[in-house]
């Protein structure tokens, strides 16, 4: 018969913060709890059994369980029910409200059309010199910072060119770049990044003009970096201007394939985080003070 967990987030970090040993035991299932309460709060309107990008990772007589799970969620309700399609593992969350992983007002800030007109508006007539609405401008000159966004949309990986930005599916490797392993197992292949693709969408130069990267990472293994025994199961590749060839290499057997995803970069302008709302708009002339918490107990 398939699991299920009802979990309070707040009894949950009022434990881990009573001792190390409690950590030891329970932070992994508040990073677990917590990537679901963050991929659900950070889009806006109800959820109905939508797939999210958090790996189940539930161990069974026949290992960890990769799939990718699902979550219901209703505000006017405020419990997250989360189900894995694979395992039939389930579970609710609740108490999640106020947390280090509750982003529900970043989404309603992308959701709250005349702000984010206002916002669209000013940055445009920042870019083109122009400062007639000047208050809103000078507001968000000294707030708004330039980003790169990667746009992700579902992609069969054959359709994907090779050395583009992506996420899952095969990695464009150098032909003599041996595939990362940990322990002798080979680590999941995560994202690709191409610096050249992603220059266009950086026309300060803040990055490479050139290269590429290659992210590796064992989620089935439930382990975040949070001991040094860790060491290892993550792996950042990084290739320079270099007449290495490119191409498409499929991972070992038994080795966990995600879903592939085509990343588009886009340039954007984007806010302090801390500021979640209009006031954004009207912000005073110094930057406000940002104000650092524990992302476990949310004491500062």
């Amino acid at each position: 018969m398939p699991n299920h967990y009802v979990s309070d987030l707040r009894d949950l970090l009022a434990a881990l913060e009573s001792s190390d040993s409690a950590w030891n035991a329970g932070g992994r299932l508040a990073l677990f709890l917590g990537a679901i309460v963050a991929w659900t709060t950070s889009r806006t309107g109800p959820r109905d059994a939508e797939p999210t990008n958090v790996v189940c990772g539930w161990r069974s007589a026949r290992g960890r369980c990769s799939n990718e799970l699902l979550v219901d969620f209703d505000a006017t309700v405020g419990d997250i029910a989360w189900s894995c399609p694979a395992c039939g593992t389930t579970g609710v969350i609740r108490g999640w409200e106020g947390s280090a992983w509750d982003r529900r007002s970043e989404a309603e800030l992308e959701s709250n059309a005349e702000t984010w007109s206002a916002f669209e508006r000013a940055v445009a007539l920042l870019a083109e010199g122009d400062t007639r609405d000047a208050a809103l401008a000078e507001a968000l000159g000294r707030l708004a910072l330039p980003a790169v966004r990667l746009d992700a949309a579902p992609s069969r990986d054959a359709e994907i060119a090779v050395a583009a930005c992506k996420a899952g599916g095969a990695p464009d490797l150098p032909t003599d770049e041996p595939w990362p392993e940990h322990q002798g197992q080979p680590l999941p292949f995560v994202a690709q990044l191409s610096l050249s693709e992603l220059a266009g969408s950086d026309p300060d130069g803040e990055l490479p003009a050139d290269g590429e990267l290659w992210f590796f990472f064992d989620a089935n293994r439930s382990q975040w970096g949070l001991s040094g025994a860790d060491a290892g199961l993550a792996r950042v590749i990084f290739r320079g201007k270099s007449r290495s060839i490119l191409a498409r290499r499929e991972a070992p057997a038994g080795t966990t394939t995600y879903r592939s995803y085509r990343w588009t970069p886009l340039r954007i302008a984007t806010l302090p985080r801390e500021l979640r709302s209009a006031e954004c708009l009207v912000a005073p002339r110094e930057r406000p003070e940002v104000q650092r918490t524990n992302p476990f107990t949310g004491s500062r």
